[in-house]
């Protein structure tokens, strides 16, 4: 590995985050590269406030040539990973080529070491994060990917902790390097010109967002898991592949009906953040009772429940956290699956072409049966792991219009 300062006069002008990734990008990849090729190039950046005390101030930039779109993709995820990256004495880094084994990525203030993965792949990302946390120290914070990244899944994510960068197939970027996850360690200080200046913003943003009805009190009461019943109700919740956009069952799937319920374990919030709008959901009674996830967000309520016409909320609790743990983005998931089940409904596919497995709308089962075909690019989940575009395209010109 080498590494580069960043000038002033660069910082300024990019910022940091997507900017400093789409310059990034420009520099290092050529036109018309295979996305999963050797000469993509994948970056992490952080952005000037991450690791500060500025709630909100958290999220990674992950940023690469899309698998799914072969275009540019910026995709983020929050929690602990930025702040400690930028603490590891780092603003960005490119992870460049390909290695012909499996290996993760180990950074330790300035220190960076490529380890044997061996061990790792074919782990999903849970597991993964606890074997590297058991041989790096609990403080470590790491982003790994999972089966699906593996196995090239077009919209495969990248997961730190349960935060996902869902979108572009970013996880397959790194599956196709043979890197199973970078792991971060940092002690170093982030220098602030005017501490008391940022402290004094911060204390008065803080003081706004809590008197602010959304994030205030919508957002750390139910996050964004009120959304379904409002959309609906408005006309606009995609609903069946988007035929309608009113869901009968919007209610049964939207926050505050789960949260009556007693189904929310507890909130959680990325680094410095005040708003808490992360939740933990649990699957009540029934053949998903005792799966527990943090999430669904609205769009995964959206995805894998109105989309697919699907109303059981235990469901999509547990096809969320499969999700995380194979490594999946929950949006293009639902919607390539979505897809699948109207052209099913239309006659385009049979049940001979889904492996026996009945894609009626609001079949449950059959969503959770379809994510691990996906990951594993098993059987009819070898066609949809390439995501809807793909699969029309394929089936013919008349379904594209679907």
């Amino acid at each position: 590995h080498f590494e580069k300062k960043i000038s002033k006069t660069f910082k300024r002008k990019y910022l940091g985050g997507n900017g400093f990734g789409a310059y990034l990008l420009y520099q290092e990849v050529e036109p018309h590269i295979d996305p999963l090729s050797e000469k993509n190039v994948l970056i992490m950046a952080t952005g000037p406030l991450t690791g500060t005390p500025f709630t909100s101030s958290a999220m990674t930039a992950v940023v690469t040539k899309s698998p799914l779109t072969g275009m540019f993709v910026d995709s983020y995820f929050g929690g602990h990973y930025g702040p400690e990256l930028k603490h590891a004495g780092y603003d960005a880094i490119v992870i460049k080529g390909a290695s012909e084994t499996p290996v993760y990525i180990a950074i330790s203030d300035g220190r960076v070491d490529f380890r044997d993965a061996g061990h790792l792949w074919g782990k999903e990302t849970f597991e993964a994060q606890k074997l590297i946390l058991d041989e790096l120290g609990t403080d470590t914070q790491i982003a790994c990917i999972g089966p699906a990244g593996e196995n090239l899944v077009k919209y495969a994510s990248i997961i730190s902790e349960t935060r996902a960068s869902g979108r572009g197939g970013v996880g397959a970027v790194l599956g196709s390097k043979k890197v199973k996850a970078i792991a971060v360690q940092g002690t170093k200080t982030i220098s602030i010109r005017n501490t008391k200046a940022l402290l004094d913003f911060t204390i008065n943003n803080n003081t706004k967002l809590r008197d602010h009805p959304q994030a205030g009190k919508n957002f750390p009461t139910y996050g964004s898991t009120a959304a379904p019943a409002t959309y609906s109700a408005m006309g606009i919740l995609g609903t069946k592949n988007w035929q309608t956009e009113t869901f009968p069952g919007a209610e049964k799937i939207s926050g505050e009906h789960n949260k009556a319920k007693g189904l929310l374990v507890r909130s959680r919030s990325c680094n410095t953040c005040i708003i808490r709008s992360s939740k933990i959901w649990k699957a009540g009674t029934g053949p998903y009772h005792g799966q527990v996830a943090e999430g669904p967000e609205y769009e995964t309520q959206f995805s894998l429940g109105s989309l697919c016409g699907n109303d059981n909320f235990d469901s999509i609790v547990t096809a969320d956290r499969l999700c995380d743990e194979l490594g999946i983005d929950t949006i293009t998931a639902g919607a390539t699956i979505a897809f699948a089940m109207e052209c099913f409904e239309k006659g385009y596919l049979t049940v001979e072409d889904t492996d026996g497995i009945d894609l009626n709308f609001g079949n449950h089962q059959a969503i959770i049966e379809l994510l691990k075909k996906i990951a594993y690019c098993e059987g009819c989940g070898n066609l949809l792991a390439e995501g809807s575009k793909r699969v029309a395209e394929k089936l013919g010109p008349e379904i594209e219009k679907l």
